[in-house]
């Protein structure tokens, strides 16, 4: 099943300070997470970012996922790459299109755990990813790092940007790379 599109990347970030509490309903309005888009060949990075724009309702409790969920809605306006031309480019008619698709939606139908065979846990959160009008099935895989009281998440997502009709120049290559890590304060409810 291939993935979806730049949006995906903030929405693993909200994933990311959700998991931070055992249980937790958040509203978050500013998430750092980055993302690029290399040229055809993969090995130089053209266009990079940052979403800075998002609306979440997350419940999640690691001893309940079956009761878990992820409603997140990153506002396209709210990217940036800090250089107004590749800002144009993104924010695009041919790419993002915010005046007509002002938002990116994910909603979660599933939140599991795998546990690797070093112990290691890793989370998914199966869901349903909206970018234009195009609404595609994401599975979402991150992994989470305990240390001195808090927790690191870290995360990719790999996403086919014709899968929502994002265009680009000539020399961009077909996926968009979302890369996540945020550190949170662990708590115990």
């Amino acid at each position: 099943m291939k993935s979806s599109t730049l949006k995906a990347a903030a929405v693993l970030l909200v994933l990311f300070f959700g998991i931070a509490a055992n249980t937790l309903h958040a509203q978050i309005k500013s998430v750092k997470a980055t993302f690029y888009l290399t040229n055809t060949k993969g090995d130089k990075k053209l266009i990079t970012g940052m979403f800075n724009d998002i609306t979440s309702n997350i419940s999640f409790d690691e001893n309940k996922l079956w009761a878990a969920f992820f409603d997140v809605t990153l506002h396209v306006n709210g990217i940036t790459t800090g250089n107004p031309r590749k800002d144009s480019i993104i924010k695009s008619v041919r790419f993002f299109d915010p005046a007509v698709y002002p938002d990116i939606q994910f909603t979660s139908t599933r939140v599991y755990k795998e546990i690797l065979e070093n112990q290691h846990i890793i989370y998914k959160v199966d869901g349903n990813l909206t970018i234009k009008d195009i609404t595609q099935p994401v599975t979402l895989r991150f992994e989470s790092f305990y240390s001195s009281g808090s927790i690191l998440f870290k995360g990719r997502l790999d996403l086919d940007r014709d899968l929502y009709h994002l265009f680009a120049p000539p020399g961009i290559g077909q996926y968009v790379s979302i890369l996540l890590e945020t550190t949170v304060p662990q708590t115990n409810n």
